[in-house]
């Protein structure tokens, strides 16, 4: 994070930084030495010897001193305070903002924003909060139901499927693995392509954060991660209730956790218990960075030992970066897997990522080992004979390899993630236009209680097969923020609360683009707050 920032800043302000703090300290030690003190010089002893008397200060120095420094932070407070009502339109992005304020104004920027928060004037009728600190939740989800009824044409509910009995729920949380990637003709990863086309999928899936600890948390838990750091960072502290406690109070379901690294990486040594899990499958269960293939294999043959129905969820690991020969050579040493570049032509997507051929060719090689992975999976399914009363969900963490490019296009090529639901009767569909990690858990307990289904209050995304599904997203990235509707893009900071249309498809109002502004303003702020108020439980 600190890396990012800093190499943020045009050299020319470190350099002129340094000047001016050498001559500061030059003057601060000049001026103690001539002004501060006096040398006196007496004989003693037949030598000579010097008896410094430190000077007082007049009254008149210190006033100036004072005056000084009031008079430099006024003007610095001031020209924060204009840049606050006139922020130019990049300044959403954090960089944009440093480059032309430099670091002392952001420092002064993020000073400023403490002693006076930036005011929301939503229209009443819009939406109405009371932000006494106390009832966050409550707020969040009021302000992601106006910010939805402003951005959303109605849509119909969709045919919910019918279980004679619970179904088990698997779900697959893969690593590093962009839909821009599997798109490429000819994909490195056809199998996963073919079981997204022949099953449930959404037009465009989209993650609410940036890291694989925050992917688990809005998937299992229904909610809104924090802005500013990870969860395992910022609330691991808290109390939750979510997919798997509530499964089990309701329906007896036994709840398994699957990852093949250490229980302390992300705290899921003390995450997983919160969330409600019964059993937690980590290393030494697993070798460290065992390959997915083996992963799955090892769970599902536990998980067809189950007497109960079960929500089992593995994390994945094989496509984390980095995607170098070191771990090529790592995954044939230590799992004698062989990790071949790919062979055949790239599309447009993949040159606007950060990537040259040869990169982009390991890194396909390692999304191809997990491709076989994933079909293996479901070979072992239908073996154990688990198929036939298991859902099977297979989505992606978070965005991976920046993309260049300032289109709507090159927006979803990065933020796209692939979803596929599989269902018992093999269910095909394009369900929704638009959806997130939030929503999974919503729709896996709306899939186990059918018609009887009624929302969690502490789960803000809704159902796939709600009427009325909210065809927006809401992703918050490290301070980093952008809210995705079916016509509009709107990116953002938390940090400095600036907000910008970034694409629509039509013209919006200045009237219409404050209110979004100010929504999504108050939606990142109550959402964080609700977090700090432990109120998810």
């Amino acid at each position: 994070m600190l890396a990012g920032f800093y190499s943020s800043v045009p050299w020319q302000i470190y350099v002129f930084t340094a000047v001016v703090s050498v001559l500061q300290i030059f003057f601060v030690l000049s001026y103690n030495r001539r002004a501060r003190y006096e040398v006196e010089k007496i004989d003693f002893n037949f030598s000579q010897m010097n008896i410094v008397h430190e000077k007082a200060r007049s009254v008149y120095q210190i006033i100036f001193w004072v005056v000084l420094l009031v008079a430099v932070n006024g003007m610095a407070f001031g020209a924060t305070s204009y840049f606050r009502c006139n922020p130019r339109e990049l300044w959403y992005d954090a960089t944009n903002q440093v480059k032309d304020i430099g670091l002392f104004g952001q420092f002064y920027d993020q000073v400023y924003a403490q002693i006076k928060p930036q005011a929301v004037q939503v229209d009443a009728d819009i939406v109405s909060v009371s932000l006494d600190g106390k009832n966050s939740l409550e707020n969040s989800v009021k302000v992601f139901a106006a910010l939805n009824a402003i951005t959303n044409e109605p849509n119909e509910k969709v045919q919910l499927p019918k279980f004679q009995t619970p179904p088990n729920i698997l779900i697959v949380q893969l690593e590093s693995v962009g839909q821009w990637a599997i798109d490429n003709e000819p994909s490195p990863m056809p199998f996963l392509k073919q079981l997204t086309a022949e099953n449930v999928s959404v037009g465009e899936f989209h993650s609410n954060s940036c890291e694989t600890n925050d992917a688990e948390f809005t998937s299992i838990c229904g909610y809104f991660s924090d802005s500013s750091a990870p969860l395992s960072y910022s609330h691991s502290e808290n109390t939750y209730r979510c997919l798997p406690q509530i499964l089990k109070e309701k329906f007896d379901y036994g709840s398994y956790f699957f990852h093949a690294d250490l229980p302390e990486f992300w705290s899921r040594n003390i995450l997983i218990p919160k969330w409600g899990f019964n059993a937690d499958y980590q290393t030494p269960f697993f070798k460290q960075k065992e390959y997915d293939g083996v992963v799955y294999e090892k769970a599902i043959d536990l998980m067809a030992k189950e007497k109960k129905p079960f929500y089992a969820y593995i994390t994945a690991f094989t496509t984390h970066s980095p995607h170098n020969n070191e771990q090529v050579k790592y995954q044939l040493k230590h799992n004698d897997i062989v990790i071949e570049p790919f062979v055949g032509s790239f599309s447009e997507q993949v040159w606007q990522a950060e990537l040259n051929e040869e990169d982009a060719g390991r890194y396909f090689g390692f999304l191809k080992a997990e491709d076989l992975a994933l079909e293996k999976l479901f070979a072992k399914l239908k073996e154990t004979g688990l198929d036939k009363n298991t859902i099977v969900l297979i989505y992606n963490d978070h965005r991976f390899y920046n993309f260049s490019g300032d289109t709507e296009q090159s927006f979803v090529w990065y933020n796209e993630q692939p979803f596929v639901m599989v269902l018992p009767d093999a269910q095909k569909m394009e369900i929704r236009k638009i959806a997130s990690h939030v929503d999974i858990a919503p729709t896996i307990l709306n899939l186990i209680e059918g018609d009887n289904y009624v929302p969690e209050k502490n789960f803000i995304g809704h159902s796939l097969y709600e009427s009325n599904f909210p065809e927006t997203v809401l992703n918050k990235c490290l301070n980093q923020v952008y809210f995705r509707t079916k016509e509009s893009i709107i990116q953002g900071n938390a940090k400095n609360e600036m907000y910008n249309i970034y694409f629509s498809e039509r013209t919006i109002g200045d009237n219409e683009e404050t209110n979004l502004q100010d929504l999504l303003k108050l939606l990142v702020r109550t959402s964080d707050a609700a977090l700090d108020e432990d109120s998810l439980k």
